[in-house]
């Protein structure tokens, strides 16, 4: 989805949530799109990939992804850090705030 509204909408509009859900902060999604997408409580695993400049930006969202990536990241890396959420479930949940994919 282009924005965070749009991927709100879409999964109001089909009630399918996603497991997880990357957020590429290269297409203007600013800290508090990411926080509207934490707060809306889905449950679903939330990869965030960030450039470095804004990293300390960051700081009190990160705590709150099931990952937190910064760039230059291959897409290989951001495809493992997916594949190791799902592989978790829902325990990343319960691990808010102490996720090893940093």
């Amino acid at each position: 989805m282009p924005d965070v509204h749009g991927a709100l909408k879409l999964i109001d509009l089909t009630g399918v949530v996603p497991l997880a859900m990357v957020v590429d902060t290269a297409g203007g999604v600013r800290p508090h799109d990411v926080t509207r997408l934490l707060e809306a409580k889905l449950r679903t695993a939330l990869v965030l990939v960030v450039s470095r400049w804004q990293d300390q930006a960051r700081d009190a969202i990160s705590d709150r992804c099931a990952a937190y990536l910064v760039r230059p990241v291959r897409i290989g890396g951001i495809a493992d850090a997916v594949g190791r959420v799902l592989e978790e479930g829902n325990d990343w949940v319960a691990a808010v705030g102490s996720s090893p994919y940093r």
